[in-house]
């Protein structure tokens, strides 16, 4: 089975600043309680996936890497 890795596109509505300080409170609790719940495992997978949270992401291939001519 093909994935279709296309981009998702999601159209988020007009809100009124006060709404939108309300969504984002939520969001913001909601994470901070799911990370505080499942902290113990979220340490353990990075740990085990050598996790450095101070490494760069890798986007594109190190130019050292190969000859582009």
């Amino acid at each position: 089975m093909k994935s279709d890795s296309s981009p998702v596109e999601i159209q988020l509505p007009a809100l009124s600043d006060e709404a939108v300080i309300e969504v984002g409170d939520f969001l913001r609790n909601l994470y901070l309680f799911f990370s505080s719940h499942y902290s113990p495992q979220i340490s353990r997978y990075y740990q085990d996936h050598e996790y450095n949270p101070n490494a760069q992401p890798k986007f594109f291939a190190d130019p050292l890497d190969y000859e582009p001519f």
